[in-house]
């Protein structure tokens, strides 16, 4: 499956903290299609590439990525047009009165309602949301079920753009099942995909993941994003390897390695590109990871419009599709990479480094002397 019919199929599904279900749904569904063992854990998180957790204690590499978008639960009838409800992660806020709105449908995900914002609260962010109300176009009664978010289409293709509302981070997600399939055709050890949930109000589905044991201490995990464009972070230049986020400097060694696979890509085929960069535009779930002492490090699409952030008020995000493409040829080759068991790059540094040291120690005996 190429990566702009992954990419259609995921994005093309409505989802917001704790209202997930139609992603993991079509996540399932992919990775039954191919054949791709998986399991899920108490809190619904989807672990690709393994039974089970005894499984889990062969694994060489895992890549990590939210199902989850910005965006609102019902909460309260005020009248037959008019409800309030919790808005769950980033927003333009200050710029939010009057926003298009799509409310889904809990159970059919074809069925969905158009609104508006009617008030908003004068705040910038609270991870445990914020109560704003909504008018519906029409009548239509409707139940603390309902979930929505702004009213953007799931995907527009348009010279290597896509717009879209949910790009943070379902791009993130079709990498990942892309990685899986890859590998799937090239090697028996697959490595393990984390697909998690409420990650836009502060890594809930990981943490709960992170806290149950189920992930060995043992296993490098890779986190996946679309993340804020940044100067040597740009749409169209490739995806960026991610030395950091917002809140943490990622594991040196795993970094390294991840670069140095890049560059044999980019030395190999003259069409990959790649940038490097601390991504400080927001944090991601290798913040968490770190937190739990697992070697981690990233890799970040560059994404527009980042939470739907337009510069005069809601937008669709923005990313290009040879981004996500290679960023997925990028984790499909660090993963036989690493499956291969050729981590020599630590080793060779301090071998280059005890040469260097053996042949120009002498050196330290002569020359000035405090």
């Amino acid at each position: 499956m190429n990566t702009s019919k992954i990419t259609s199929a995921i994005f093309s599904q409505s989802t917001a903290p704790f209202r997930e279900g139609f992603v993991l749904s079509k996540i399932s569904e992919i990775l039954s299609l191919y054949k791709i063992p998986y399991f899920k854990d108490s809190s619904g998180n989807i672990i690709a590439g393994a039974k089970n957790q005894k499984d889990l204690k062969s694994k060489k590499i895992g890549f990590m990525a939210h199902t989850d978008h910005p965006g609102f639960h019902i909460t309260k009838k005020l009248n037959e047009r008019d409800y309030q409800a919790i808005w769950y992660g980033g927003a333009p806020f200050n710029k939010i009165k009057n926003a298009k709105l799509r409310i889904y449908d809990p159970v059919n995900p074809k069925l969905s309602y158009q609104g508006k914002v009617l008030s908003f609260p004068n705040i910038d962010y609270s991870r445990e949301g914020l109560a704003f109300t909504l008018r519906l176009n029409k009548k239509q009664h409707l139940d603390s079920s309902y979930f929505g978010a702004f009213d953007f289409s799931g995907m527009k293709l348009k010279n290597n753009l896509i717009e879209t509302r949910v790009a943070d981070d379902l791009t993130g997600v079709v990498i990942i099942l892309g990685m899986l399939i890859d590998i799937k055709t090239k090697s028996k050890q697959l490595p393990v995909g984390i697909f998690t949930r409420a990650e836009e109000v502060g890594y809930v589905g990981c943490w709960a993941l992170l806290e149950s044991g189920i992930l060995p201490k043992t296993l490098p995990v890779v986190s996946l994003e679309a993340s804020r464009t940044l100067p040597l972070a740009e749409i169209g230049k490739g995806p960026v390897l991610r030395l950091g986020d917002f809140s943490t400097i990622f594991n040196s060694e795993l970094s390294i390695e991840l670069w140095n696979v890049a560059k044999d890509l980019a030395k190999n085929k003259k069409t990959f590109l790649f940038q490097r960069r601390l991504m400080d535009g927001g944090s991601c779930e290798a913040t968490a990871l770190d937190l739990f002492n697992y070697k981690t490090t990233g890799i970040a699409v560059p994404l527009g419009n980042y939470h739907n952030q337009g510069p005069r008020g809601p937008a669709p995000e923005i990313v290009d599709i040879r981004d996500v493409d290679k960023a997925r040829t990028l984790c499909t080759q660090f993963a036989l990479h690493m499956v291969s068991g050729k981590k020599v790059e630590r080793a060779e540094r301090k071998t280059r480094l005890r040469k260097n040291y053996v042949t120009l120690k002498k050196m330290l005996k002569t020359g000035n002397k405090s």
